[in-house]
């Protein structure tokens, strides 16, 4: 049988391009700038980007292959993960992923918020006690994040602010060459209901100096997209790990609690599980025609304790590409996304793999 890959247009164009030359190695055609309609075509694979926008009571005759697992929405939108921890882990989980809370703008509501968090403070000590970043629900690529002192956020009177999260800020990061990081893992899981991760990390860096005084976005944030929104020179604070934990090592191989990759990476998997432990999973093994790319953002305090950031159902896959050479960002997207669908398509389309990037976690 012969398939016909659906590529949904919101898709940035690197992205699709991607898809698109994996596929055809494949000889599966592909739609690169699909509109949905509101009715996914019938027995094909599609790569869409919106959960929001799928009528799951339905998908099961519509499609052979679909990269969006129906508990996405529980993890990757930052109110809906918020609420999954409290109501599946617990308070506990606050020591491995910044407490925070969804937002009103009522002062008395804020304040207790606030206290909350005192309580968990003895477990936090690098979080310091002023600083919070909020973040609205949906937006990506650090769109529409402020920092805020405790009394600027406990002032917030604009219902805008009704759409957001705010979380503790990591006052007391870890650095490299004076800058903050963090790093993207990207995890998978399969139609399977398998889950891996893969070999490879993207490190993003932000390009000025850290100053906790400072109002600087470049200076807090380290998304792509805001590093580069005004400055695409900046690209080049992203790194591939190999190059990255390289600087690192040379910093801090000689702290009394320097961790290296494959001990960050252990203690970031011990976390990935506790949140996908968790997870009812039901749907999904009723026919196995889900599975999705997580990109799983890390972050250390200046302790060397890991702490995940956020889940993120989309992520992204920039590089220059201006260069005369393939860089080493752009070799790497590339073999993840054809390790994917090694895994996943391949599968369906009954094609033997020799090879790929991803390590075995757990079946689910």
């Amino acid at each position: 049988m012969s398939y016909t890959c659906y590529i949904h247009r919101h898709y940035g164009p690197k992205k699709r391009g991607i898809f698109t030359r994996s596929l055809q190695k494949r000889q599966i055609i592909s739609i690169p700038e699909w509109i949905n309609d509101g009715v996914l075509p019938n027995k094909h694979i599609i790569l869409y980007d919106d959960p929001r926008k799928i009528q799951w009571d339905t998908i099961y005759s519509q499609c052979r292959l679909i990269n969006i697992v129906p508990f996405a929405q529980q993890i990757i939108y930052k109110h809906t993960f918020l609420d999954f921890i409290r109501k599946n882990i617990g308070s506990r989980f606050f020591r491995k992923y910044p407490y925070g809370f969804n937002i009103k703008t009522n002062k008395e509501y804020l304040k207790t918020q606030i206290d909350i968090y005192s309580d968990h403070q003895i477990y936090l000590p690098s979080f310091g006690t002023d600083i919070w970043i909020i973040k609205p629900y949906f937006a990506s690529g650090g769109r529409s994040i402020e920092i805020l002192n405790t009394d600027e956020l406990l002032n917030l009177t604009n219902t805008k602010y009704n759409n957001y999260i705010a979380q503790k800020y990591i006052e007391k990061p870890l650095l490299v060459n004076g800058k903050k990081f963090d790093i993207r893992m990207h995890v998978l899981f399969t139609q399977e209901c398998k889950l891996y991760i893969f070999n490879q990390m993207l490190i993003r860096q932000s390009s000025a100096k850290y100053d906790l005084k400072s109002k600087d976005r470049l200076s807090h944030l380290t998304n792509v997209y805001t590093q580069t929104l005004d400055h695409i020179e900046n690209l080049k604070f992203s790194y591939h790990s190999d190059d990255f934990f390289r600087l690192y090592q040379q910093e801090y191989e000689k702290h009394p609690n320097y961790k290296d990759k494959n001990k960050i990476t252990k203690e970031a998997i011990k976390i990935i599980f506790s949140i996908f432990d968790k997870i009812d999973m039901t749907f999904c093994k009723k026919k196995n025609i889900f599975f999705q790319l997580f990109g799983i953002d890390i972050f250390l305090d200046e302790n060397f304790n890991v702490f995940i950031i956020e889940i993120n159902n989309n992520p992204g896959m920039v590089y220059n590409d201006k260069e005369l050479q393939l860089s080493k960002l752009q070799i790497m997207y590339n073999n993840l996304i054809d390790d994917v669908f090694k895994l996943t398509i391949d599968k369906l389309i009954k094609i033997k793999f020799k090879s790929n990037n991803f390590i075995f976690l757990k079946q689910y």
